[in-house]
């Protein structure tokens, strides 16, 4: 099983979030013609939670990118079903070896770091997010 596909399950076990997306395709404002791959996506009230999974390191740029493709196409995403209204994005970075999750700002600082060492607490991290 693809490590997207594990995160999603754990999404979905967590109880924490709503409308969990497994590999969302999203319209890319810069090339209409184009969708972008969104590994797991999900919804908790008003905020957006993106999550990008990688066995190595962190794409900066592509997780910058996140906070704007979900600004630019949040009209089109709620009124198509997919989420509801939301007024807040949240992007993740998450290391399934490593056992990680990072939270990174619209400028691409780090936020915050969560590790664990079993999926109960990756779970527990998740719903507490």
């Amino acid at each position: 099983m693809a490590d997207e596909e594990k995160f999603n399950e754990y999404l979905t076990i967590s109880s924490a979030f709503m409308n969990v997306k497994l590999r969302l395709m999203v319209q890319n404002p810069r090339h209409i013609r184009q969708d972008i791959e969104i590994d797991n996506v999900s919804q908790k009230g008003k905020i957006l939670f993106v999550f990008e999974g990688n066995r190595g390191s962190p794409d900066i740029s592509q997780l910058m990118y996140r906070f704007t493709l979900f600004s630019f196409q949040r009209a089109t995403l709620v009124r198509m079903g997919r989420f509801f209204d939301y007024t807040n994005i949240r992007v993740f970075y998450y290391n399934l070896k490593k056992q990680r999750i990072i939270e990174y700002s619209r400028q691409g600082q780090v936020i915050q770091t969560f590790a664990y060492s079993t999926t109960v607490e990756l779970i527990q991290i998740l719903q507490k997010l």
